[in-house]
Protein backbone atom coordinates (compact mmCIF):
# COMPACT_ATOMS: atom_id res chain seq x y z
CA UNK A 1 0.00 0.00 0.00
CA UNK A 2 1.51 3.44 -0.75
CA UNK A 3 2.03 5.86 1.90
CA UNK A 4 1.47 9.44 1.79
CA UNK A 5 3.36 11.98 3.34
CA UNK A 6 3.14 15.97 3.66
CA UNK A 7 5.71 17.77 3.79
CA UNK A 8 6.50 21.91 4.42
CA UNK A 9 9.54 23.67 3.90
CA UNK A 10 10.04 21.14 0.65
CA UNK A 11 11.30 23.24 -1.85
CA UNK A 12 14.87 23.34 -0.21
CA UNK A 13 17.37 21.59 2.56
CA UNK A 14 16.21 18.75 4.93
CA UNK A 15 12.82 19.56 3.08
CA UNK A 16 13.66 18.70 -0.34
CA UNK A 17 16.14 15.56 0.49
CA UNK A 18 12.99 14.04 2.07
CA UNK A 19 10.63 14.95 -0.18
CA UNK A 20 13.02 13.00 -2.71
CA UNK A 21 14.53 10.14 -0.65
CA UNK A 22 10.54 8.92 0.20
CA UNK A 23 9.04 9.93 -3.55
CA UNK A 24 12.09 7.60 -4.87
CA UNK A 25 11.39 4.99 -2.25
CA UNK A 26 7.54 5.30 -3.66
CA UNK A 27 5.83 7.68 -0.95
CA UNK A 28 3.15 9.59 -2.30
CA UNK A 29 4.17 13.30 -1.31
CA UNK A 30 2.52 16.30 -0.58
CA UNK A 31 5.20 19.08 -1.10
CA UNK A 32 4.10 22.40 -0.16
CA UNK A 33 6.78 25.68 0.02
CA UNK A 34 6.66 29.47 -0.36
CA UNK A 35 9.32 29.59 -2.70
CA UNK A 36 7.16 28.22 -6.19
CA UNK A 37 10.17 28.32 -8.70
CA UNK A 38 12.21 26.17 -6.36
CA UNK A 39 8.95 23.98 -5.87
CA UNK A 40 8.35 23.85 -9.79
CA UNK A 41 12.23 22.18 -9.88
CA UNK A 42 11.00 19.18 -7.74
CA UNK A 43 9.35 16.73 -10.06
CA UNK A 44 7.95 12.86 -9.94
CA UNK A 45 4.68 11.10 -10.85
CA UNK A 46 3.99 10.64 -7.08
CA UNK A 47 5.31 14.41 -6.15
CA UNK A 48 2.48 16.89 -5.90
CA UNK A 49 3.37 20.50 -4.84
CA UNK A 50 1.70 23.34 -3.89
CA UNK A 51 3.31 26.91 -3.10
CA UNK A 52 1.48 28.04 -0.39
CA UNK A 53 2.36 30.29 3.11
CA UNK A 54 1.80 27.91 5.99
CA UNK A 55 2.09 30.95 8.34
CA UNK A 56 -1.27 32.21 7.47
CA UNK A 57 -4.79 30.59 7.73
CA UNK A 58 -4.92 31.46 3.74
CA UNK A 59 -2.03 28.92 3.20
CA UNK A 60 -3.59 26.37 5.65
CA UNK A 61 -6.77 25.95 4.50
CA UNK A 62 -5.57 25.84 0.81
CA UNK A 63 -3.20 22.81 2.06
CA UNK A 64 -6.11 21.19 3.85
CA UNK A 65 -7.98 21.66 0.31
CA UNK A 66 -4.74 20.55 -1.63
CA UNK A 67 -5.09 17.03 0.46
CA UNK A 68 -8.51 16.93 0.16
CA UNK A 69 -10.04 13.74 2.00
CA UNK A 70 -6.61 11.68 1.67
CA UNK A 71 -5.57 10.16 4.42
CA UNK A 72 -1.83 10.56 5.71
CA UNK A 73 0.36 8.54 6.91
CA UNK A 74 2.70 11.08 8.15
CA UNK A 75 2.78 14.65 8.27
CA UNK A 76 6.63 16.04 8.13
CA UNK A 77 6.20 20.26 9.86
CA UNK A 78 10.18 21.18 8.33
CA UNK A 79 9.47 24.41 7.07
CA UNK A 80 11.67 26.89 9.37
CA UNK A 81 12.36 30.63 8.93
CA UNK A 82 15.62 31.62 10.30
CA UNK A 83 15.14 35.65 9.51
CA UNK A 84 15.29 37.56 11.94
CA UNK A 85 18.85 36.65 12.86
CA UNK A 86 21.69 38.87 14.56
CA UNK A 87 21.74 41.07 17.84
CA UNK A 88 18.39 41.06 19.63
CA UNK A 89 18.92 44.79 19.92
CA UNK A 90 18.10 44.94 16.52
CA UNK A 91 15.07 42.58 15.99
CA UNK A 92 12.05 43.80 14.48
CA UNK A 93 8.44 43.05 15.72
CA UNK A 94 7.18 42.24 12.30
CA UNK A 95 9.52 39.68 11.31
CA UNK A 96 10.16 38.18 15.01
CA UNK A 97 6.25 37.22 14.91
CA UNK A 98 6.22 36.09 11.08
CA UNK A 99 9.01 33.88 12.12
CA UNK A 100 7.03 32.89 15.66
CA UNK A 101 4.21 32.10 12.77
CA UNK A 102 5.81 29.86 10.58
CA UNK A 103 8.08 28.15 13.13
CA UNK A 104 5.65 27.65 15.79
CA UNK A 105 2.19 28.05 15.30
CA UNK A 106 2.26 26.81 11.46
CA UNK A 107 3.31 23.30 12.77
CA UNK A 108 0.18 23.37 15.37
CA UNK A 109 -2.32 24.92 13.43
CA UNK A 110 -1.96 22.83 10.52
CA UNK A 111 -1.61 19.56 12.36
CA UNK A 112 -4.70 20.84 14.00
CA UNK A 113 -6.00 21.35 10.46
CA UNK A 114 -5.16 17.72 8.78
CA UNK A 115 -6.47 15.81 12.06
CA UNK A 116 -8.98 14.21 9.91
CA UNK A 117 -6.55 13.22 7.29
CA UNK A 118 -4.24 12.01 10.16
CA UNK A 119 -6.45 9.41 11.94
CA UNK A 120 -3.66 6.74 12.78
CA UNK A 121 -0.66 8.90 11.37
CA UNK A 122 2.06 10.38 12.46
CA UNK A 123 3.33 13.89 12.95
CA UNK A 124 7.16 14.50 13.26
CA UNK A 125 8.36 18.80 14.44
CA UNK A 126 11.73 19.20 12.75
CA UNK A 127 13.53 21.28 15.45
CA UNK A 128 17.37 22.52 15.33
CA UNK A 129 20.31 22.45 17.72
CA UNK A 130 20.01 25.76 18.80
CA UNK A 131 16.42 25.28 20.51
CA UNK A 132 18.79 23.61 23.26
CA UNK A 133 21.79 25.44 22.77
CA UNK A 134 22.58 28.98 22.83
CA UNK A 135 24.14 30.08 19.45
CA UNK A 136 25.22 33.93 18.69
CA UNK A 137 22.85 35.42 16.28
CA UNK A 138 20.92 32.93 16.01
CA UNK A 139 18.27 33.73 19.59
CA UNK A 140 15.65 34.23 17.88
CA UNK A 141 15.68 30.96 15.74
CA UNK A 142 16.56 28.78 18.89
CA UNK A 143 13.25 30.43 20.99
CA UNK A 144 10.98 29.52 18.07
CA UNK A 145 12.54 25.96 17.41
CA UNK A 146 12.98 25.82 21.55
CA UNK A 147 9.02 26.37 21.48
CA UNK A 148 8.49 23.95 19.01
CA UNK A 149 9.79 21.47 20.96
CA UNK A 150 7.91 22.42 24.16
CA UNK A 151 4.73 22.17 21.55
CA UNK A 152 5.82 18.43 20.40
CA UNK A 153 6.05 17.32 24.08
Amino acid sequence: MVKNVLITGASSGIGRATTELLASKGYNIFAIARNEKRLDEISGANINTLSADIATEDGRQAIKEFVGSTHLDLLINNAGLMAPSGNLSNVDLARWRYQIGVNVEAPLFLTQNLLENLSGGRVLNITIYSSFHVRPGLAAYGTSKAALNMLTE
